[in-house]
């Protein structure tokens, strides 16, 4: 890191100003009147000299304008808008406090916070919407969920019923950095997928960037999702809750001291199964067609915070998480059991300082830990893994308008990282199996990073970024080695804090935006990533039994590079919204575990279990959406390839990975019948995920032998499903709120796959073996019913 700096002082003094024009600054806040929550994306429009800009993530906006009187318009999505008269003649702070309207006719369908900002901004890829927009989206058991949602967009593929997360573009799941007030969350998922680990109620935004990601981010190929969290209430107590068939939850918030303090406590539990039970044949009474017999769905999760306004420069705010996950799988048929436990605990503290008014400071300490249990059994066999993943990071950004004509953003990320890989037993008949002991591994990752954004001329706008990381992996560590042929063991030891590997790396990031018209953009962005730890999977699912490790010496970090090319246009005075999106990423250092979960952590040195390859993803997206009116909605469809190559898979051809979609169709759609009335519906396609299946098998004195084909050249079923979702607002009454939801998840009880296997029926003795393929399938079509208050 010796040379860091100095290449960050060249950075930020290469930086010219090409206007050299003065002129006067008007700046301010935008929040709501209500909560005090910022506004980020509100717009702030110059009617007289049709200028307009939008607020950043903490609701700031810096705008400059001619000196004399100048009509300003704040307008936000689902707010009031607001027009004053400012008479400019120096630099001056107007702050504007924004109401809520309360009307139902402006729908929002998963659509940036400002339809302009789909022409203006230089971001590609790029997802937002805020917790009162997400409400309005199609509900499931009462709620409107941020990876269900996320699902509804083009490159976004949920990676089936029962499995863990989500894909962007052809990525892994690992690839995704998901961050709560900042804090990272390595599983979203509650109930294997069925819920997030996001409850809606405590949701302020969300933004996912699937493209173009800014230098201030960084250690993950595919995307990020942040999510922040509301504040509490700074003026009265409230309380909400949610009672359903599947799950209920409550929340309260409110002052601890008005206007300065505040508090927020949520609780979630659910009782999937309870309702999952009567209808499990609903899939039919082929014996393996439905997981649901036998099985325990359940899960919790509870978060509270605090946030504290000393003074109008000064923002302080603490979270705390705590979730927890059920799974128990049972099938007399195959005689097969397994018991997975998991769950996350995350700790969030953010200040946020005012030092100007055209800049600020934001830093955040946050704690992440990520652990399950794993236990299985069939037949004689059995065995259980415990794995963890935690991490401190501590994380500063400056921000600063104005900075020879554009906005500097810079700032320092500092993590620290332990893992569990493997606490492993493996037993067959009673009789446990030596598989060595395990050991905690450690890394230390910091960045450093600076970016700059500027408009060059009236239609062409910039960004540039770099980011350089910096990655450690520290000792006690201890390694086994061999000799030559002899099969010569030898065990090399380090110390605590002995660096074993080090890896340093620059990530340049820019992105281009140029104005073809007063209501279309083209845009371009490229970005290289560098990814310091790995998650290696035992199946061809993604389950939480998932495996993180660390880049050491042998294995390498992963590396990526991604060019977006894309068309955005605006149509019938921002009513539609469209984008058509390109785009190509190239993946480095791969990892795939080859042997399984037993064969892979026989020696303490994991890394010899695993290969290295590389990878690419490409394609197209197609995006539309009606943003207004009682009827509203978007389409969406993506075209794409994602494939892989290792040395010692599928003879070193290329293949196509695991989550590799070639089509994908969303369409959600919501209708206001009346002021009582509204409904909604989602139907989403995705062709089947790739796996790898025996095309022969042989008999070879007495046992019978698999002979598999290539790698995922098999296709599973396509996945497509229907969900419909109706609420009747009831009329207030002594200031409480309440609305019924009536949905139907998988509405025509369609068996998608959660997995295949094979099934061997007759006698070896005689040669008579009747080999057949099965389809498991988890969640048929789920009925419910919840009640909200709001009080």
């Amino acid at each position: 890191m010796k040379h860091l700096f100095p290449v960050l002082c060249f950075f930020l003094l290469s930086s010219v100003d090409l206007t050299g024009q003065e002129s006067y600054v008007l700046m301010g806040t935008v929040t709501d009147s209500i909560s005090g929550e910022p506004l980020p994306g509100a717009s702030v429009f110059l009617v007289t000299l049709s200028a307009g800009i939008q607020a950043d993530e903490k609701g700031y906006y810096r705008i400059q304008a001619k000196a004399g009187r100048q009509l300003v318009r704040f307008s936000f999505v689902g707010y009031r808008q607001f027009e004053t008269e400012v008479n400019i003649g120096k630099d001056q702070t107007l702050n504007v406090i924004l109401s809520p309207v309360a009307t139902q006719t402006e729908s929002i369908i998963i659509t940036a916070r400002n339809p302009e900002e789909n022409t203006e901004s230089t971001k590609t890829g790029l997802v937002e919407f805020t917790g009162r927009e997400m409400k309005k989206l199609p509900t499931l058991m009462g709620e409107s969920d941020v990876i269900r949602v996320l699902n509804y967009s083009p490159g976004v593929q949920s990676a089936g019923d029962g499995n863990s997360g989500f894909y962007v573009r052809g990525g892994n799941v690992d690839q995704n950095l998901i961050l709560l007030d900042n804090a990272v969350v390595y599983n979203p998922s509650h109930v294997l997928g069925f819920f997030s680990v996001f409850n809606s109620d405590i949701i302020s935004n969300a933004t996912l960037i699937k493209s173009g990601i800014p230098a201030s981010y960084g250690g993950r190929l595919s995307s990020v999702l942040a999510i922040k969290t509301i504040d509490g209430n700074f003026e009265k107590h409230q309380v909400s809750a949610n009672l359903g068939l599947l799950f209920s939850s409550v929340a309260i918030q409110g002052p601890v001291f008005k206007n300065k303090l505040s508090y927020f406590i949520s609780i979630r539990k659910s009782y999937v199964n309870a309702m999952a039970r009567p209808i499990n044949g609903l899939f039919g009474k082929e014996e393996g067609s439905s997981l649901i017999r036998g099985n325990q769905f359940d899960m919790y999760d509870a978060n509270a915070k605090l946030a504290w306004k000393p003074d109008n420069r000064n923002r302080f705010s603490l979270l705390f998480y705590k979730g927890r996950d059920h799974f128990s799988l049972e099938n007399s048929t195959i005689d097969y059991s397994n018991l997975i436990n998991w769950g996350n605990t995350l700790v969030s503290l953010n200040w946020n300082h005012q030092i100007s008014d055209s800049s600020y400071l934001s830093s955040s300490l946050n704690y992440s830990n990520y652990d399950f249990n794993y236990g299985s059994r069939q037949f004689i066999l059995s065995l259980n893994l415990y794995s963890s993943v935690r991490n401190v990071n501590y994380k500063v950004d400056y921000n600063k308008s104005g900075f020879f004509g554009g906005t500097l953003k810079a700032g320092l990320d500092l993590k620290y990282y332990r893992f569990i890989p493997n606490k492993f037993l493996l037993t067959i008949n009673d009789v446990d199996l030596d598989y060595g002991s395990y050991q905690d591994l450690q890394a230390a990752e910091m960045a450093a990073y600076v970016s700059w954004e500027k408009d060059i001329t009236e239609s062409l706008r910039i960004y540039g970024g770099l980011r350089i990381s910096n990655y450690d992996q520290l000792g006690p560590y201890s390694r086994v080695t061999e000799s030559g042929n002899e099969g010569l063991k030898d065990t090399i030891t380090y110390s605590n804090g002995k660096i074993i590997q080090s890896y340093t790396y620059p990530e340049p990031r820019i992105s281009i935006r140029f104005q073809t018209s007063a209501n279309s953009s083209l845009k371009a962005s490229y970005t290289r990533n560098y990814q310091y730890i790995h998650v290696v999977s035992s199946s061809s699912v993604s389950l939480p039994s998932d495996i993180w490790i660390p880049s050491t010496d042998a294995v390498k970090p992963q590396a990526g590079d991604q060019v977006t090319l894309g068309y955005y246009r605006n149509f019938a005075d921002n009513r539609f919204t469209g984008s058509v999106e390109a785009y190509y990423k190239s993946l480095h250092n791969q990892v795939e575990m080859l042997y399984g979960l037993g064969a892979s952590f026989q020696e303490t040195s994991f890394e010899k279990s695993l290969t290295r390859g590389k990878g690419y993803s490409s394609g197209i997206e197609f995006y539309l959406q009606k943003r207004s009116g009682d009827l509203s909605g978007s389409i969406g469809y993506a075209y794409s390839y994602s494939e892989r190559k290792f040395d010692d898979i599928n003879n070193g051809l290329w293949f196509p990975a695991k989550y590799d979609r070639r089509h994908e169709i969303n369409i959600v759609s919501g209708y206001t019948v009346n002021d009582r009335w509204d409904v909604s519906v989602a139907f989403v396609f995705a062709s089947g995920n790739a796996m790898t299946i025996p095309q022969q098998k042989y008999f070879i004195e007495g046992s019978v032998l698999n002979e598999y084909g290539k790698t995922n050249s098999f296709r599973m079923p396509a996945y497509h499903r229907l969900d419909i979702s109706a609420t009747y607002h009831f009329k207030t009454k002594h200031l409480v709120e309440s609305n019924l939801n009536f949905s139907i998840f998988n509405v025509y009880n369609r068996a998608n796959p959660f997995l295949i296997f094979f099934d061997v029926q007759g006698d070896i003795q005689h040669y008579n073996l009747e080999v057949s393929a099965k389809q498991v399938s988890i969640f048929p079509i789920l009925p419910s019913v919840s009640w909200n208050l709001k009080f």
